[in-house]
């Protein structure tokens, strides 16, 4: 209402509001990779896609919202996001071996929040694997006044998840774990050691392991040395 009252220029984007002056219409697998159809106005555009970016369909919208602020869509090519990768910390995967054990890893250790929170576990509970799947979460911080309430909230998604067992390292993130059901209750992990423990006796072969939580926690620290294989190193 503000920016029509100033008559500024407003790009909308939507999956579903038909209205959108960017819509989502379709995403197709091909082969290993995704192809995603999307309506800019009346132009109807593809865009490949590999396989990590499946899951930010909101993201390549709003790109593209902004991107044809700037360029005429005609110019758009259809693999400008293919060869995205995503930044260390905010989603990315990677494979990690300690202890003759293969660790599959989740790193969403860049920061932490309720809403990214919240997008990270859809995804990692939307991924599909037959291996079990481990949560490690650390604090949320600066939430102020509503802190210890948005950690117990929390725990709601994680109950609706697949996600097999979670683990916690920090205080506010105590009030996640005491509000999740007991049969994906994990442990608190209270110290460096317990970490390192953790990594070496209680996560087991081929397993899939998410982190998260914010850059003060140490976690993102934590996720750079394991990728480095360098566990003791804690």
């Amino acid at each position: 209402s503000k920016a029509n009252k100033k008559k500024i220029n407003i790009i909308s984007y939507s999956r579903i509001n038909k209205k959108a002056d960017i819509r989502f219409l379709k995403l197709k697998k091909i082969k290993k990779k995704y192809e995603i159809k999307v309506k800019i106005y009346s132009k109807i555009c593809s865009f490949k896609l590999n396989n990590d970016l499946k899951f930010y369909i909101d993201n390549i919208l709003a790109t593209i919202a902004v991107v044809s602020y700037f360029t005429n869509i005609k110019n758009l090519k259809k693999n400008i996001f293919q060869n995205y990768k995503i930044p260390q910390g905010r989603g990315n995967f990677f494979k990690t071996k300690f202890n003759n054990s293969i660790l599959n890893i989740f790193d969403e250790s860049y920061n932490s929040n309720p809403l990214s929170l919240n997008f990270a576990i859809n995804k990692f509970n939307d991924f599909k694997t037959n291996s079990k799947k481990f949560l490690l979460l650390g604090d949320m911080l600066e939430l102020g006044k509503y802190s210890i309430k948005l950690h117990k909230d929390a725990a709601n998604i994680i109950n609706k998840s697949n996600i097999s067992k979670v683990y916690v390292y920090g205080n506010y993130i105590k009030n996640t774990f005491n509000n999740i059901k007991k049969q994906k209750k994990g442990r608190i992990l209270k110290s460096r050691n317990d970490l390192k423990i953790f990594f070496k006796k209680e996560i087991k072969d081929k397993s899939y392991l998410m982190i998260k939580g914010s850059n003060a926690t140490g976690l993102n620290l934590i996720t750079k040395q394991l990728k480095l294989g360098k566990i003791n190193a804690l």
